[in-house]
């Protein structure tokens, strides 16, 4: 009896449970359909959306560090920063040499929402130009150049720009007739002009392929400015090549050739040509040979020694990646007036690179480059080593 009853009772509360469930669904519907009507009707429409908010970051900010006989080691701090959108660039480097004491400071930011784009840079750089004048002390053998340019860049296609800058600056020579004399300054200011033309195509390597050329002046006036008319041209150009041996044996490399050649003119213009050095004529002492007319050309052959693929430390900070080897010729001549332009007058060196390759956080790449170079022109000058960072073109 009491199994019956206990039944019955289920069978009830089955039947139960069964409407209130089927009744639950059908009145929550029916809520909501009441609910969402509203809803539909107070849609905005696509032009009452809100404005694009302004977010931006700092893409990176990473230590900076590079190398020169005058400064020494140059330490500092690299930031680059954009808008959500692009449309906003920021980009700082500030450095401080420790041989020579002197801070190396650049800030600059383009708007790059409409075409043409739009940029403003400040700068304060020094340049150490080698004095004949062994009187003179080596602290006084630098210029300095402090102030800023404002850019307009003209896209013509997608691998020619045309750029039109406004540069105002003061620059002080740091050079001196006698102890005790007054640094001397000169107010500088100048519209420019630069047609860009750029197809590398680039690897981990660096440039494997394409040509880049840049041509550029600067017309001073006094009506701009400017303490005094002067004029400076300057051109140049790289080419990249390439050739792949892994289609002939299994651990075969890509080969890279790279060359520059460079050619420059300056009337009147307190900074000359440098030449000397990891930055332009290797077996050379820095910046030894100055003048206000240069030719420069250097080739490079680049190529892959083997794989590392290490973690120096936790979460790719530092990725070993490759050791490469190059061998590379340099040539190059300054000089002042059309007396000294004569073709035994060029300086040339051959010589032979170990550059080990890392990439902070396994993206951006970083070269510590051992150069070793000898002089053909001269006999008597002892071969140089060379410590850098990066490539020089």
């Amino acid at each position: 009896m009491g199994y019956s009853i206990s039944t019955r009772c289920s069978k009830k509360l089955i039947v139960f449970f069964a409407i209130i469930f089927l009744l639950l669904p059908a009145a929550s519907f029916a809520e909501d359909e009441k609910e969402e009507k509203p809803q539909i009707r107070t849609v905005q429409t696509p032009t009452a959306i809100r404005d694009y908010s302004f977010r931006a970051s700092a893409d990176l900010l990473l230590p900076y560090i590079d190398y020169n006989p005058a400064d020494g080691f140059i330490t500092g701090l690299y930031l680059y920063g954009s808008d959500y959108l692009g449309s906003h660039q920021v980009e700082a480097i500030g450095g401080y040499g420790f041989n020579s004491g002197r801070t190396h400071l650049q800030a600059g930011y383009t708007y790059m929402r409409f075409w043409p784009a739009f940029g403003i840079n400040l700068f304060e750089r020094y340049t150490y130009i080698e004095n004949s004048d062994s009187k003179t002390d080596e602290d006084e053998e630098w210029f300095r150049e402090r102030g800023g340019n404002f850019l307009v860049s003209f896209p013509i296609s997608k691998n020619l720009r045309v750029d039109a800058v406004y540069t105002l600056k003061e620059v002080f020579e740091e050079f001196r007739e006698y102890p005790g004399a007054p640094y001397k300054r000169y107010q500088q200011a100048a519209i420019g002009a630069s047609i860009v033309w750029d197809n590398v195509v680039y690897q981990e390597i660096g440039p494997i392929s394409g040509i880049q050329f840049n041509i550029h002046g600067d017309f001073g006036e006094k009506n701009l400015g400017s303490d005094f008319y002067y004029r400076n041209y300057e051109g140049e150009i790289r080419g990249y090549a390439n050739y792949n041996f892994n289609q002939h044996w299994k651990y075969g490399k890509r080969l890279v050739a790279a060359t520059r050649l460079m050619a420059g003119y300056k009337e009147n213009d307190v900074l000359v040509f440098p030449l000397g050095g990891q930055d332009s004529l290797r077996g050379y002492d820095y910046h030894e040979f100055h003048g206000t007319r240069i030719l420069l050309g250097n080739l490079e052959l680049r190529y892959p020694l083997f794989e590392i693929n290490y973690v120096v430390l936790p979460m790719d900070l530092f990725l070993a990646k490759r050791l490469d080897f190059a061998v590379f010729g340099d040539a190059g001549h300054v000089w002042n007036d059309s007396k000294n332009a004569k073709f035994e007058n060029t300086e040339a060196s051959i010589g032979a690179a170990l550059r080990f390759l890392m990439f902070i956080y396994g993206k951006i790449p970083l070269y510590h480059n051992i150069e070793f170079a000898q002089s053909i022109t001269d006999a008597k000058r002892d071969a140089a080593l060379y410590f850098s960072f990066g490539t020089m073109f």
